[in-house]
């Protein structure tokens, strides 16, 4: 069974293990020291008392037990949950794809940006994807973490559905063309059409699949305000094989 690539949602605090283990262990240790308490209070059931007590306190131990291997399990899970692994990666890419490009690094911060996009589950029906992490370089610094997008429009929307490489430089310079070029070629709405970046000029996106190929799990995304960056074969080829090794370690990931 293919495993999809887990949101970048945090879990709630009240929704991890040891939150839930602690709540549930709670309660029994609460109820046994309060009955322990009052049998002790009286002569006549003191030995009771002293029965509930040492109750109460295994009750606490193993609840402490309990909340301190949920607190390991969180932990394993976290960076799944925070793709930290899958940001660096992005991290070498914008940079080997700088250098490719033969981009000056400090002009590359500006000028090229990053990112991957999950395909939102279920796979095989999928109507969207969504940005795992937050932008490597461009212009303002990185955001976009969490947004979703219609797997039916856009360059990486195209990518994901027929897991191919895709890469396309702007046509149009004037907005209401370029716009117009967006709906009649990339799928996009009116609506959608309006909020695109207006400073990119060049696009690609690579679909990153699982080990039989079959499935777009996710893909990645790059743009640039370059018109012709993605233009040469040793730029889109240098890039397809650094996401080869990303495919590789989302395929380790998450398994």
């Amino acid at each position: 069974m293919v495993k999809p690539i887990p949101g970048p949602d945090r879990t709630p605090w009240y929704f991890t293990k040891a939150a839930t283990e602690g709540l549930g262990s709670g309660a029994p240790a609460v109820a046994a020291i309060l009955s322990a308490i009052r049998l002790l209070e009286d002569p006549a059931t003191k030995v009771f008392g002293l029965i509930s007590a040492g109750a109460a306190v295994w009750l606490i131990a193993a609840a402490l037990v309990k909340i301190f291997a949920a607190r390991a399990q969180d932990k394993k899970e976290a960076p799944e949950r925070t793709h930290e692994g899958l940001r660096a990666a992005l991290f070498a890419l914008h940079s080997m794809v700088a250098h490719a490009a033969e981009l000056d690094p400090d002009d590359a911060k500006t000028k090229l940006r990053v990112t991957f996009h999950r395909v939102v589950p279920p796979l095989k029906t999928a109507v969207e994807i969504q940005q795992l992490v937050d932008y490597v370089g461009g212009p303002g610094g990185g955001d976009g973490r969490g947004r979703t997008f219609s797997i039916r429009s856009g360059i990486a929307g195209k990518a994901a559905r027929t897991r191919s490489v895709y890469a396309q430089s702007r046509v149009n310079t004037d907005i209401a063309s370029y716009e117009a070029e967006l709906r009649e070629h990339w799928g996009y709405t009116e609506a959608d059409s309006r909020n695109v970046s207006r400073d990119s000029f060049a696009w690609m996106s690579v679909p990153i699949c699982d080990a039989t190929g079959q499935h777009a799990l996710g893909v990645v995304y790059l743009d640039s305000t370059e018109k012709d960056l993605f233009a040469s074969n040793e730029v889109r080829d240098a890039i397809v094989v650094i996401c080869g090794g990303i495919a590789a370690y989302v395929g380790e990931r998450y398994k």
